[in-house]
Formats: structure tokens, C-alpha cells, sequence
């Protein structure tokens, strides 16, 4: 099934004081919801947010298997990008520690 593009709705940014730890990741879609890549990107960087968030207010009290389910989920969109990708380098060396 394809995605409805034009039933997608425009994101405007939230007020400072209401905005989830998540918006960042979200930000470079406003006027471009139907650019793939930079949709990709956007997943790629909330999922690494996300996992980084997590350790940074649980350090090592997190359950390892579903740490590992983040982290293979961030391996996973990072196959989506080409071997040189400056991005995609950065958040490699940051899932080898």
C-alpha cells in the first residue's frame, strides 16, 4: 500500500515550553513531508535520539535485550545510507561504545 502524501499534515514547530525531546529529529521535514530521504534521515536521527536519551537518564540500569533491539534498529536505518555518508559514519562509531 503507498503512503497518502497528500493527506499528510504540515508541521509547525511547537512552543518552546511544549516541545517533546523528539522535535529536533522532526524539524527538517516541515515544507519537504515528501522528500524520502530526508523522511529516512529523520527516523534515523530520532531513533538514535531516542537511544541516546535512554542511556543518558538510565546509564546502566536498562534491560540489554531491549537496549539491543534500539540499537539494531538504528544499524538497520543505517544500512539505508551509502558507506560514506558523514552521518551515517558518526552514528556508527557512537553504537561501537
Amino acid at each position: 500500500m503507498m503512503a497518502r502524501y497528500d493527506r499528510i499534515a504540515r508541521i509547525d514547530p511547537p512552543a518552546r515550553d511544549d516541545a517533546y525531546t523528539g522535535w529536533l529529529a522532526l524539524r527538517d521535514l516541515a515544507e519537504r513531508e515528501r522528500d524520502g530521504e530526508l523522511g529516512r534521515r529523520a527516523r534515523l536521527r530520532f531513533l538514535a535520539a531516542r537511544l541516546i536519551h535512554r542511556l543518558a537518564r538510565k546509564g546502566d540500569d536498562i534491560d540489554a535485550t531491549s537496549l539491543q533491539q534500539q540499537s539494531d534498529a538504528v544499524r538497520e536505518e543505517l544500512g539505508q545510507l551509502p558507506s560514506r555518508d558523514r552521518e551515517r559514519q558518526l552514528l556508527a562509531e557512537l553504537l561501537k561504545h
